[in-house]
């Protein structure tokens, strides 16, 4: 995934805007400086990760995760029309 990604940004204005870090973030002993993040989180390390990203300063602007179904019960439980979770919540409209 990550070298088709390289190669669809390659000769384009956006190759200089895009760094991609290929292997164990958990490894990593701190997250380098970034904007945004977008990933599938694989369900045995979606945990750690989610707090790796919550320490990280300075802030990032966004981050896009995408979680397993069956991890995501683990993490909220429903009232009403809000969606509370560890970290957040969401309103449903």
């Amino acid at each position: 995934m990550a070298a088709e990604l390289q190669k669809r940004v390659q000769g384009t204005h956006l190759q200089n805007k895009l760094h991609l870090i290929v292997g164990d973030v958990l490894k990593l002993d701190a997250l380098p400086f970034f904007d945004v993040c977008v990933a599938n989180l694989p369900y045995q390390i979606s945990s750690p990760i989610v707090f790796k990203l919550l320490l990280h300063r300075p802030f990032f602007r966004c981050a896009i995760l995408m979680f397993q179904v069956s991890n995501v019960f683990q993490f909220m439980f429903h009232v009403a029309n809000f969606v509370f979770a560890k970290d957040s919540f969401i309103f449903f409209d």
